[in-house]
């Protein structure tokens, strides 16, 4: 990176990540597990007819893990589903508990009033936005069609990028 390129403002075009993973509303959460294991990814957006319906993130998923199993804490979730990642299959019963929601859909489970920035809004404001909202990504938007995403992690290599110039 030069000089001249640190120095200016950064817009939230200069950090974003324009290849976005997207899915429709009747997308099946079994689908969304897939695209995170798949693009090693935290979230997802869902876009209907081309504009942006809602967002369904890891913190989606285990809300509604909470609130379909309000007995079950998220440290008893995890020690339940270890050895199911480690061991597939082994465990019957978990899988059976957990089909219910592999067969809701995007739409089921979206968070649906998403925050969302433009490509030239400025990358302290995103940044800001990001900490407000306690959101990890936020998708950028021009004319209600979306652009790219930025995620906390896009801002911080970039800042880990002037050090490398």
């Amino acid at each position: 990176m030069t000089e001249a390129q640190a120095s200016r403002r950064w817009v939230a075009s200069d950090v974003m990540t324009r290849e976005v993973v997207a899915v429709e509303p009747t997308t099946p959460v079994a689908q969304i597990l897939a695209a995170f294991r798949r693009h090693s990814i935290g979230g997802v957006l869902v876009v209907d007819h081309g504009r942006l319906a809602g967002i369904v993130t890891e913190g989606d998923i285990l809300a509604r893990i909470a609130r379909d199993a309000p007995h079950l804490d998220y440290a008893s979730y995890f020690a339940l589903t270890l050895p199911t990642m480690l061991y597939p299959g082994d465990d019957a019963t978990l899988a059976e508990r957990l089909e219910g929601l592999r067969r809701l859909t995007a739409r089921d489970i979206m968070t649906a009033r998403v925050v969302t920035v433009t490509a030239d809004t400025p990358v302290t404001e995103v940044a800001r936005q990001l900490m407000k909202h306690r959101i990890k990504r936020v998708p950028v938007v021009d004319a209600g069609k979306v652009v790219g995403v930025v995620a906390r992690g896009d801002i911080v290599r970039r800042i880990g990028a002037l050090d490398e110039a």
